[in-house]
């Protein structure tokens, strides 16, 4: 009878730990009401992000369920000490405000990769000499052995990246290595890095008309794919493999970040930046939003890929309108 009454007693700690504004939403995705904890960093985390943690070490992350697990009164107290805000100061320390946190409406694979670089990989932890995210001159961090380099946030605060992917012709369907090179909102790509006489093709990422994430499945047999749709073509590209892939998807999702001027969301120019700052939270509060039609050079685009990382980031060009 007392294990018993000792169990509902650390399932009610649970419970109300949960309910807390620092934990209510999952750690990883920030999808509202997370179920599931990873007992050894203190984090809850949504059923999603729960099956992808199970595929991590058990040295790096241990899932339990807040319902259906037994918990030690030393877990409890540990997610209490942590919570979600506690770890992701640690973990996301060094997380660039420009960049676009995978959702929970974003493909296992996507959101796999997030988790992967900040618990094994260790992107995102504080730079030794200090050094957090809004001083952070980096998108994401490659290896030698990804391929890329260059990766940098540009004087004008636009993404840089270089590196080589494989692309799918558009008459003939076979598949050529391209280098590429993202400078702020184009997308470029040659044969050779030195290539003279301009790209071979440029994409203008104002036209991207559908949600950029992996491919599930293999496209020609090749892996690690992902998909850019404009107006008239698909681009099918393929990354030498899935960390080259998360990072060339979080460099395009960040560049949608500095096509949209507030203006054009319905942001007055003439109010207080501050005084708007409530109403841009409640447009952000799903951190997602699928689409948001507005006009660029005359033509009608979808723009895609909110968080509540953006909030900075708008309020700074409100600023700007407003002088």
């Amino acid at each position: 009878m007392g294990d018993s009454s000792s169990t509902s007693l650390l399932r009610e700690q649970l419970l109300e730990l949960v309910k807390l504004p620092q934990n209510a939403k999952c750690a990883d995705c920030f999808e509202l009401g997370p179920q599931w904890a990873s007992v050894n960093l203190g984090i809850f985390i949504c059923i999603g992000c729960a099956g992808i943690h199970r595929n991590l070490s058990t040295s790096v992350s241990r899932v339990k369920s807040l319902m259906l697990d037994i918990w030690k009164p030393e877990e409890v107290q540990f997610m209490s000490t942590m919570g979600n805000e506690n770890s992701n100061a640690t973990w996301e320390a060094s997380l660039p405000p420009m960049f676009v946190r995978p959702s929970a409406k974003d493909s296992v694979p996507l959101k796999e990769q997030f988790i992967r670089a900040k618990y094994v990989r260790k992107l995102y932890l504080e730079k030794e000499g200090g050094g957090g995210g809004s001083g952070s001159s980096s998108l994401t961090h490659s290896s030698g052995s990804v391929g890329l380099f260059n990766m940098a946030i540009s004087g004008a605060g636009l993404p840089v990246l270089e590196g080589f992917l494989t692309k799918k012709g558009e008459v003939v369907k076979n598949w050529k290595r391209r280098f590429f090179r993202l400078n702020g909102t184009l997308l470029s790509y040659y044969k050779k890095p030195n290539q003279e006489g301009g790209p071979t093709g440029t994409v203008c990422l104002a036209e991207v008309n559908e949600d950029i994430d992996c491919l599930l499945d293999p496209i020609d047999n090749h892996l690690s794919c992902f998909k850019i749709s404009v107006p008239g073509r698909n681009y099918y590209l393929s990354a030498d493999n899935p960390e080259a892939m998360f990072e060339w998807i979080m460099a395009i999702r960040a560049a949608y970040v500095y096509l949209c001027k507030p203006s054009s969301l319905g942001f007055s120019e003439k109010a207080s930046p501050e005084s708007q700052i409530p109403r841009i939270l409640d447009f952000l509060n799903s951190r997602y939003i699928a689409t948001h039609k507005k006009k660029i050079n005359g033509r009608q685009v979808n723009t895609c890929f909110w968080s509540c990382t953006v909030v900075d980031i708008l309020v700074k060009n409100l600023q700007l309108d407003s002088r």
